[in-house]
Formats: C-alpha cells, structure tokens, sequence
C-alpha cells in the first residue's frame, strides 16, 4: 500500500520523466538499471559488418559496370538500402552503448525515427519502379504523412510503440498494385517479411513471459532476430525490383 510519503516521491521522478523529455513515460533507461541482455544490439551490428557491405558494394560494382544504368531505379533502391542502413547502425549504437540520460534519450529517439524510416522507404522501389505514376506519387504521399506524423511523435514524447503498423496499413489499400504488378517471389518475399515483423513486435509489445528472460536472451533479442529476417527479405524484394527494371537482361 502506497505511503503518503512515497507519493510525493512518486510524484517527483514522473515529474523528472516529464522533464527529460524521454520517449515512453515510466520506464527505466539503460543508465538507470533497465534489463540489457549481453546480446543486446549485437544481431544488428552483426548486419551492418556484414550483409549490408556485401550489399553495397554489389550496388558500387553495378554502377561502375553497367552501361545505360536506369539511374532513377539505383537512386530508388539505393535510398532505400542507405535508410536501412543507417537505421541498423543507430539501433547497435543505442543498444550497444553507455551514454547519459539525456544522451541516451536522444539516442533511443534516433533509433525509432530509423525504424519507422527504414519501413515506410521499403515503399520507394515499388512506388517509383513498378506502379503506374499516379498510384506510386499517391502511395509516397499516404506513407510520408504517417511517417511525419510518427516522426512529430516521437520528437514531442507523444508516440505509441504500435505508431509504425499504420506505415504497413496502406499495402491493404494497394493490394491489387502490388498483386499485379509484383512477380511471384516479390509478393511472397513482402508479405512473408511483413509476418515475421508482425511476430517479432508481438513480443516486443506483450512482453510474454513464456520467454526466458535470462542474461543473454529474452523478448526483446526475439524481436530484433525477427526484425532481421525481415530486413532480409525486404532487401531481396527489392533488390529483384532493382535487377528488372535497371538490369533487365539479368
């Protein structure tokens, strides 16, 4: 039972929390004693040593190579390979790092506004390559308002974890586009990367405490592990965008 002298010092850390401006009101920062398992961060650094420079030099390798490149295709993908990258980076340095509060907070800022830039670029390739004009720019303009709109969020403190599943809503809208105009291996490769993301936020929303959370794994290295298989599919989905419209005799 709540003390009346525990209840001003109650009062004084949400007040000190509303102060500092953190993300999610209530909870602990790394500095402050929250669970950091030992692996924690490393799956993305782990990308971002090894898949994404393989990745990226194939793209090097192509632009030095490829006479007549369709440059507005290896812009598309390239931006979008680039925000995956730097999302990855920002989300190791976050949860790999030491900081102090009020550099940690802008850190953990920094690695959500990357994750919900790292899924609404996924839509560029698509958008700018595959779908006619008019349905591309109109898709761009409904995943760039909810990005803004999530990134203003996350800026003010006012964000809610499930904010990014509103990037993702507008595939349902533009299902036919992407049934049509996808080949059979991007269309599986898309929904497939959705699912494990899908599954991997789930246990880092619920929190579910059938996962053992010990020193070195819990619910949180399952969504990261998930995040990355998602990275994965999402990469050769659009990678195979990239080959048939920039590389089409590939």
């Amino acid at each position: 039972m709540e003390t009346k002298e525990e209840k001003p010092e109650l009062e004084e850390i949400n007040k000190e929390e509303t102060k500092d401006n953190r993300l999610f009101k209530g909870d602990k920062l790394y500095c402050e004693g929250r669970e950091r398992s030992a692996i924690r961060g490393w799956f993305h650094l782990g990308a971002c040593l090894s898949f994404f420079p393989m990745l990226l030099i194939n793209y090097v390798y192509i632009f030095a190579t490829v006479p007549n490149i369709n440059m507005i295709s290896l812009v598309a993908c390239f931006v979008n390979f680039l925000i995956i990258y730097i999302a990855h980076c920002l989300s190791a340095f976050y949860h790999i790092s030491d900081l102090p509060p009020h550099l940690e907070i802008i850190a953990q800022k920094m690695d959500i506004i990357g994750a919900n830039c790292y899924v609404a670029s996924s839509y560029l390739p698509m958008a700018l390559l595959l779908f006619p004009t008019n349905v591309g720019l109109s898709l761009l303009a409904i995943v760039g308002s909810i990005l803004g709109w999530n990134i203003i969020s996350i800026i003010k403190s006012k964000y809610s974890i499930q904010q990014p599943i509103f990037i993702i809503i507008p595939q349902l809208f533009f299902f036919y586009f992407i049934y049509t105009y996808f080949t059979s291996t991007e269309f599986f490769l898309n929904w497939f990367g959705l699912a494990c993301l899908a599954i991997g936020s789930s246990f880092m929303i619920y929190d579910y405490s059938f996962v053992n959370n010990s020193k070195y794994f819990n619910n949180f290295e399952i969504y990261h592990g998930f995040s990355l298989i998602c990275l994965s599919t999402i990469c050769m989905m659009n990678y195979s965008i990239f080959k048939r419209t920039c590389l089409p005799n590939l």
